[in-house]
């Protein structure tokens, strides 16, 4: 339990109330695929050899589902949405602001840089968990245009920026270019049609193919590993690193799902599993996908591959269909919040990103778009005045 959670549980409450007394209808985004996982690890965590950590883990599942709900049905209407934004955009300069003052006043518990070689994490677990929220936060602020004045934006923005950059991840860093290269696609799309989203696609294969061929005929990764610059060695530099271990995980979440079978070894169990087995690198997936499988078997998998599906299909209805015009004012592109999507689904390559609150919050906003803010009638019935 950290303050946030209370403050969640604070905002579940009220919003429970503001629904019952109201008599408005409750919209459940990804009930269907969130019961599939937490089933799935439910059987696995009990038949399992932790059932204690499973059981943490599937509450860690519930209140997120929860709290991503709770948007959902809050972000109703235009007002209550950009609330939500305002909130978001406002708390995650804030955050920003004060890691970078830490940072910059050799504050390095507060900045959290004690955790993992200078990178700073603030009051998150790890720095790649503030990457994270740093790097959704700014999606959301490209996505709602706040603050209004141009300049505040840019002020905003680029203070979130930089706190991505202070925390270090490659993840973070590489998933909000890919978000950027969605959001741009989608914003060519919208005004040249799909002869030019194609091209404009191609246009960025080429360019990250480039890209990533200069890193390696310059050996650019050896010379990051070797630079007195701290932000080189902590990005670039430990890349080579982090991607050989990745790929050693491989193997270990092979056996472990082979020892564990088509039903998973419960929830949460990875790391434990392999400190059993006297692994010297005994910690969890660092893989949403992998750590699905193993963990919850067949049926979670399963259950992660319909909350894939339901949130592309809401991805594309809001990119595609116009929202009401009430719901558009308050946005000024869904691009960006697409490209979060993006960005999310390939953080889950390398890291455990699914047990994060601001990923549920960003599933709760798309949600509420696309049940709520589409021009088309069905879609925004049992909106609240």
């Amino acid at each position: 339990m950290t303050p946030a959670d209370l403050a969640i549980a604070g905002a579940v409450l009220a919003t429970a109330l503001w629904l019952g007394t109201y008599g408005l209808l409750v919209r459940l985004p990804f009930v269907v695929p969130v019961a599939l996982m937490v089933g799935a690890g439910a059987l696995a965590g009990a038949l399992g050899d932790y059932p204690a950590a499973a059981g943490v883990a599937l509450f860690q599942d519930l209140v997120l589902f929860v709290w991503c709900a709770m948007i959902a049905n809050v972000c109703r209407t235009p007002t209550a949405l950009a609330s939500v934004l305002r909130a978001w955009g406002l708390s995650a300069t804030v955050c920003g602001a004060l890691l970078i003052v830490a940072v910059l006043s050799g504050s390095m518990s507060f900045a959290g840089q004690e955790v993992e070689g200078g990178r700073a994490a603030l009051t998150f677990v790890t720095p790649n968990q503030a990457g994270s929220y740093f790097a959704v936060s700014l999606l959301v602020l490209l996505a709602s245009g706040f603050p209004r004045r141009r300049t505040s934006r840019i002020v905003a923005a680029s203070i979130v920026f930089v706190a991505i950059l202070l925390t270090g991840s490659n993840a973070a860093l590489g998933g909000l270019m890919a978000a950027l290269a969605v959001s741009w696609v989608l914003r060519v799309a919208r005004r040249g049609g799909a002869t030019a989203a194609i091209a404009a696609g191609v246009l960025v294969l080429a360019v990250a193919g480039t890209l990533a061929l200069l890193v390696v005929r310059l050996d650019l990764i050896d010379s990051a590993r070797q630079s007195d610059n701290t932000f080189a060695r902590i990005t670039i530099g430990r890349s080579e690193r982090s991607a050989n271990d990745r790929v050693a995980r491989v193997s270990q979440l092979r056996d472990l799902y082979l020892e564990g079978g088509p039903l998973g070894l419960g929830p949460a169990a990875t790391k434990y599993a392999l400190a059993e087995g006297s692994s010297a690198n005994a910690k969890s997936a660092h893989n949403d996908y992998a750590a699905t499988l193993v963990e919850r078997g067949l049926v979670g998998a399963i259950g992660l591959a319909s909350l894939i599906g339901s949130l592309a299909l809401m991805a594309a209805r809001i990119s595609v269909r116009p929202l009401r015009p009430a719901f558009a004012a308050v946005l000024r592109s869904t691009g960006p919040l697409v490209g979060a999507l993006v960005a999310v689904a390939l953080s889950g390559l390398s890291h455990e990103v699914l047990h994060f609150r601001q990923i549920w919050a960003l599933f709760g906003i798309v949600a509420a778009l696309a049940l709520w803010g589409r021009s088309d009638e069905r879609a925004s019935a049992g909106a609240a005045p």
